[in-house]
């Protein structure tokens, strides 16, 4: 049987749409791929703007070693330690990606199937294109819708989600209370711990050995955000100056219509997908990595 390279479409240029680009590159496909902005990286992209997709802080390590982390035969540079910096990833990404085709600052605003191909409507530079693609692979990442289950309750200071924190210097002399205690908690807590007046973690998990003594762990749910601070599930009031949300992120594809994805279990499950990754409807052309 002839190979019949097919056109496909990636949206997104982070560490999944690339290495992703990369297998269907040496598979001999005609690959294109588009990203929001105006370089690769996706999360691993700092920028001291909010509000905006990426969710990294100033002096974020990554929490897996390198030797984990690495595309298969694409070692990062000897000298770095396993643990590495925000900027290191990047660095490697970028390197990585070095003659793909990537066209930046294309947003995907709509995929519509239209009989056996992709039609992927593509904004950029105020002009609107529809390209048709034999297959398309979503890859924009699940690290830049937050998920926040807390009205402001009339909060009196500031109150953010983890995607918006970017240094611990902006809480310093602050009353801080964390919400949660997944990775990002954590990470957060031991940075603001150096800076705040007084750091309160509320999770339910169970205490954590490596936290400062100066910080206090409290093992409950927030019941409600009130004008001073948070109620607990005991009825604790606990006042603050600032409230740090890291309470994780929820799935969203903007491009796609709700006829053929579905986002469930607030938003932490994609469906109908087999093993989280092909759509059952089209397991041959329709793929979500990362």
């Amino acid at each position: 049987m002839t190979f019949k390279p097919k056109k496909v479409c990636i949206i997104g240029a982070g560490a999944a749409g690339l290495i992703t680009a990369k297998h269907a590159l040496k598979d001999g496909h005609q690959v294109t791929i588009y990203e929001q902005t105006n370089g690769v990286g996706g999360t691993w992209v700092y920028s001291e703007e909010t509000g905006c997709h990426s969710s990294m802080y100033k002096i974020m390590k990554t929490n897996l070693p390198k030797e984990a982390m690495l595309f298969e035969e694409e070692p990062f540079r000897e000298d770095l330690p396993s643990f590495m910096s925000h900027e290191d990833v990047l660095e490697y990404l970028e390197l990585f990606s070095k003659g793909f085709p990537i066209e930046f600052n294309s947003t995907v605003t709509n995929v519509q199937r239209d009989n056996n191909s992709w039609k992927v409507k593509v904004s950029s530079d105020s002009k609107e294109v529809t390209v048709v693609f034999d297959v398309v692979f979503v890859c924009n990442g699940h690290f830049f819708e937050p998920l926040n289950p807390y009205s402001n309750g009339g909060f009196e200071g500031q109150m953010i989600h983890s995607h918006d924190y970017r240094r611990a210097e902006h809480f310093e002399g602050k009353r801080v209370v964390i919400i949660g205690a997944g990775p990002s908690g954590i990470d957060i807590t031991l940075q603001v711990a150096h800076t705040s007046s007084q750091v309160t973690l509320i999770s339910k998990k169970a205490v954590h050995p490596v936290l400062p003594k100066t910080v206090r762990q409290i093992p409950t749910h927030v019941k409600e955000v009130y004008s001073k601070g948070v109620v607990t599930d005991e009825g604790e009031h606990i006042e603050a100056d600032v409230i740090i949300v890291c309470t994780g992120y929820v799935f969203k594809f903007p491009f796609l219509d709700s006829s053929l994805i579905q986002v469930k279990q607030n938003g932490l499950m994609v469906s109908p997908l087999y093993e989280q990754l092909g759509h059952v409807d089209f397991p041959e052309s329709l793929f979500f990595i990362g």
